[in-house]
């Protein structure tokens, strides 16, 4: 059975899990949980590992 989780109630699941202080505003080190259906994904990424597409929503 799927279960809507929500997203700041993920984080700070995740978050007491991990020993380090927690940025969100300027992390270190991302980890990124992808999730479809029964399926997860998890990345551990450094900011420079982040591509950034410019478009007319995110033009940054």
């Amino acid at each position: 059975v799927n279960e809507i989780i929500e997203r700041n109630s993920f984080i700070k699941i995740i978050a007491r899990n991990i020993e380090n202080q927690v940025n969100l505003e300027n992390p270190d080190k991302i980890i990124r949980f992808d999730i479809l259906g029964n399926f997860t994904g998890i990345s551990f990424l450094k900011k420079e590992d982040i591509l950034k597409i410019p478009n007319k929503y995110n033009p940054d």
